[in-house]
């Protein structure tokens, strides 16, 4: 952590510890109450400081509190994370957000459209309106581990027939197929698989060593559960759906790069990149799987903005994830340099809303903080 420090020391603008840590472990136990769950951590990142709360335990009779170290599945939480890589290999010049993925579909492969159907692009994929369905039509193998299916063919073969759920730019429809289509697209692009891209781009140079889809046995045996020991899945590889929804994580990993994207003075070109509105829902009535928080205003790269009313003066973008016994909910504020992550041992569509709403009150008050300590002046510069 020294030597991340260091790297950031020039770029991370950080505050005083700011008074109201009372009010927030408050507000997390009320969380840990409403929610039911084994257990839970909760990451806050406040003006530079992360601060890590653990609820319940980490496993059935461990006793063990959950801490920044838990090892926790991330779902399609993972989507920001790929997002980012996109933004980077944007950057770099190895591909264009308008390129079409039979351009970077690989040596053999056909992405068919029908006559004056749009092509599908990046961009399509990376805003969930490529039309494709949420997952493919075929069911898993018998014993087939969470987010270890389906692979690459499975994906493009069903692609084949050239089916979709609506025609491409007609409809926003939450789509982790569209985003496994797209980690294989930036793997073409970079010529690297996805996960080593990942790990080039964003979690080696931050110190991320947690968050990987090929979990050794010591990360395996951090990892949380709910009542039901396998309620989790086997802890393995995750390599198929890496780019949807398969990674695995630390709340202390999600702090650190969450601490990078709010905290870094002036904002990277990637987080510009992925927090601009490219599809508001005034331009496209139909958006469906994205309002769990709250109505969804606006989908960035991989993140979705909150349609609160408070969009121009401090946006809220946020990401949900669930399965194989966890959910997950990562939301920033980047104007005023603040971002919660929160993840329970536990998979409750119903309480989802509840929770992300409690998790969005939490993230507005630790910006109230920060403006009421050091003025409306701080505010992150904004993107061009």
């Amino acid at each position: 952590m020294k030597k991340l420090a260091l790297v950031l020391c020039c770029s991370l603008l950080s505050l005083p510890a700011l008074a109201g840590k009372e009010a927030h472990e408050e507000a997390v136990s009320a969380m840990f109450a409403d929610s039911g769950a084994l257990g839970m951590v909760v990451v806050t990142v406040q003006g530079g400081q992360i601060h890590v709360y653990g609820r319940g335990e980490t496993r059935p009779g461990s006793g063990q509190l959950p801490d920044g170290q838990s090892l926790v599945r991330i779902g399609s939480g993972s989507q920001v994370l790929t997002a980012e890589v996109l933004a980077r290999l944007v950057e770099d010049g190895k591909l264009k957000l308008d390129d079409t993925l039979q351009r970077h579909a690989g040596a053999g492969r056909v992405v068919p459209r029908a006559p004056s159907v749009p092509e599908i692009t990046l961009l399509d994929l990376a805003t969930h309106i490529s039309g494709l369905p949420r997952g493919v039509s075929s069911g898993p193998p018998k014993y087939a581990a969470p987010f270890a299916w389906p692979g690459e063919a499975v994906r493009w073969g069903e692609l084949k027939d050239g089916k979709t759920d609506a025609v491409p730019r007609t409809e926003a429809v939450y789509s982790n197929r569209g985003y496994d289509l797209l980690g294989d697209a930036m793997a073409s692009a970079g010529g690297a698989p996805y996960t080593e891209l990942l790990a080039r781009l964003v979690t080696r140079p931050l110190q991320m060593k947690d968050t990987t889809a090929t979990p050794t046995p010591e990360q395996c045996a951090r990892l949380m559960s709910g009542p039901d020991l396998d309620n989790s899945g086997p802890c393995g590889a995750t390599t198929a759906t890496a780019a949807s929804s398969g990674l695995f994580s630390t709340p202390l990993d999600m702090g650190v790069w969450l601490r990078k994207l709010v905290s870094v003075v002036p904002p990277a070109p990637s987080t510009c990149m992925v927090l601009k509105p490219w599809l508001t829902r005034a331009a496209m009535p139909v958006m469906k799987g994205f309002d769990f928080p709250g109505p969804a205003d606006a989908l960035g790269l991989g993140w979705v903005r909150l349609g609160d009313g408070q969009q121009t003066s401090s946006p809220l973008w946020h990401k949900t994830g669930s399965g194989a016994g966890f959910m997950s909910y990562t939301a920033i504020l980047p104007a005023p340099r603040s971002a919660v992550f929160i993840v329970v041992s536990k998979v409750d569509m119903k309480m989802l809303p509840r929770l992300t709403r409690a998790g969005n009150a939490l993230l507005r008050q630790l910006g109230q903080e920060v403006l009421d300590t050091v003025g409306s002046q701080f505010n992150q510069q904004p993107c061009p």
